[in-house]
């Protein structure tokens, strides 16, 4: 590496800690340096609204030009995960500007790599005198609310100006139809199951299933002689059973919990409340819903403020049930205090054992969860009229938009503060989807962030098993809990621009029919037993088409 890339990095990873990415968690920075020596740093920025977001490459070549520079000789970039990424393609444009030719270096925790900016980006856009003028009203348009500029294109003027107006789409303007689907995914794919007992105005009776895996029967041991080796003749002598639980999701205070022996045949990825087994070719029910006939084993008293872990005290008989491949092995673990619910984030058994060499010494060896699941009673519903998404299993929910040929505008610029003006894709800014929260029961209500993806459906007609486009945005929606908190006021907001624009304009960059049928959905199905739930079509604030809108007016040679 040479010695000015490697004070270009230096650079780059320091602007990198300064980062801005609370929605990717991707932290990227770069430093760029000019014909005469001098480094310009940046890093990126990210917003809320995902289109502001400020990359770091041109975020240094911002700095680099604001500082009264033109000419650039190379450019370094460190990003804080996965392989070395090159400049995005907005990013390779911006400096194509100033240097088609740019050496590039980037490093990342998995290495480095070298590119030119003529091989990334061969054939920059270039343009001509005549096409400048345009592209400068294009900066109006996309960026200018309501302002006059005058422009010239060989000796022509054009005083314009740029009107950016706010409409607001009820229902039934834009939308012919909502359906909401359920059933995608098992509770055996959320991350951190539950336990809860009576919780939520229907009684949330939740159990999370633990099947561990195999039982260590050796461990490195010094002898006597001080030399390290493998005893394979351990004696066990009894255990633990310790749960890691979510304290941001915690009971108020101390609950009790009941860790009990699973007697029946189950299926980790298929079991619910009344089945151990629910697969597409057997049916098999617990002997007693939740859990079957299960021996206690032990029980304890787990408190949010001192730790994040409850331990059950395990005996070897237990541990040796366990040590087979008898399908009926796994530890049932109940919430016993009534009115409570936690979410278990990990699960693993610890065990003390005399090894065979140095009978005088006690080692301690564990082993994780092999599989991890939870059966819950009784299963979210639908309420009448509501949409949902997210859950365990997951809904969805799709709507069918039809878009107006035109829009109804209220301006000053319009000749008598109301006009019409056509729905084409080159005037959409933006556009947005807005629904507003319903009620949910206190067990259903989200606590912990959760993701939203919306994604168009090219062939409705399969639905509800129809295959997904491309997510419309990336990264997908970050929904926080306080949104659901029972405010008044509270909306949330799901950008689906392209997808908009793409229905005005009837075909997608892809030059295939637009598809009219959108689906909202979480990112991850099932990420969480909560889900959101929002108001419907019927309900008195039903979902809204939110649509920016910018016009040229005033526009004639002189």
């Amino acid at each position: 590496m040479t010695d000015a890339f490697e004070r270009l990095l230096s650079d780059a990873r320091a602007a990198r800690e300064r980062a801005y990415a609370p929605y990717s968690g991707f932290q990227v920075g770069a430093a760029l340096e000019t014909a005469d020596g001098a480094v310009f740093s940046g890093c990126n920025v990210e917003n809320a609204s995902y289109g502001l977001t400020l990359c770091a490459e041109r975020s240094a070549l911002a700095a680099a030009v604001a500082g009264g520079h033109r000419s650039f000789t190379r450019i370094a970039v460190s990003t804080s995960s996965g392989p070395p990424a090159s400049p995005c393609g907005l990013c390779r444009q911006a400096l194509a500007e100033f240097a088609p030719g740019l050496p590039i270096r980037s490093e990342s925790p998995e290495g480095t790599a070298d590119w030119s900016l003529a091989t990334l980006l061969p054939a920059p856009f270039r343009l001509n005198r005549a096409a400048r003028t345009l592209v400068a009203v294009a900066a109006l348009l996309a960026g200018a609310c309501g302002y006059e500029t005058p422009t010239a294109v060989e000796g022509l003027t054009f005083p314009v100006t740029v009107v950016t107006s706010e409409v607001y789409l009820s229902y039934d303007q834009f939308a012919r139809g909502v359906q909401v689907f359920g059933g995608f995914g098992r509770a055996s794919d959320v991350a951190f199951p539950l336990v809860a007992s009576e919780f939520g105005e229907d009684g949330l009776e939740a159990r999370t299933l633990v099947r561990f895996g195999p039982i260590p029967r050796s461990a490195s041991i010094r002898d006597t002689a001080g030399t390290t080796v493998t005893d394979p003749n351990l004696t066990l002598i009894g255990g633990r059973a310790v749960l890691r639980f979510d304290t941001l999701a915690a009971p108020s205070g101390p609950v009790t919990l009941s860790a009990s022996l699973i007697s029946e045949r189950w299926h980790p990825s298929s079991a619910t409340f009344v089945h151990a087994v629910d697969t597409l070719g057997e049916q098999v029910p617990w002997a007693n819903a939740g859990g079957g006939d299960a021996t206690p084993i032990a029980t304890a008293v787990w408190d949010p403020a001192e730790s994040d872990s409850a331990f059950f005290a395990i005996d070897t008989l237990v541990i040796e049930a366990w040590d087979t491949d008898d399908e009926a092995r796994g530890m049932l673990v109940r919430m016993v205090t009534p009115g409570q619910r936690a979410k278990v984030r990990s699960a693993n058994l610890v065990m003390d054992a005399l090894p065979s060499i140095r009978s005088d010494t006690m080692v301690t060896t564990d082993t994780f969860a092999e599989q991890l699941t939870f059966v819950y009673d009784p299963v979210p519903s639908l309420p009448e009229g509501a949409l949902q998404i997210g859950g365990a299993p997951a809904w969805r929910t799709v709507f069918e938009v039809q878009l107006p040929s035109s829009l109804r505008i209220r301006d000053d610029s319009c000749p008598s503060g109301e006009c019409t003006l056509p729905l084409s894709a080159d005037g959409i800014t933006q556009a947005a989807l807005i629904l507003t929260p319903g009620s949910a029961d206190a067990a259903l209500r989200p606590t912990d962030t959760l993701f939203v993806d919306a994604r168009p459906i090219p062939s409705p007609e399969h639905l509800p098993r129809a295959p997904l486009g491309n997510s419309i945005q990336v990264p997908v929606l970050q929904v926080p809990p306080e949104i659901f908190a029972g405010e008044e006021g509270r909306v949330l907001e799901i950008p689906i621009t392209n997808f908009v624009k793409d229905l005005a304009r009837g075909i997608t960059e892809d030059s295939v029919p637009a598809p009219n049928t959108l689906a909202l959905l979480a990112a991850i199905e099932p990420q969480s037993f909560e889900l959101m739930r929002f108001l419907g079509p019927d309900s008195s604030s039903p979902p809204l088409l939110r649509i920016l809108i910018s016009q040229l007016s005033g526009m004639s040679m002189r």
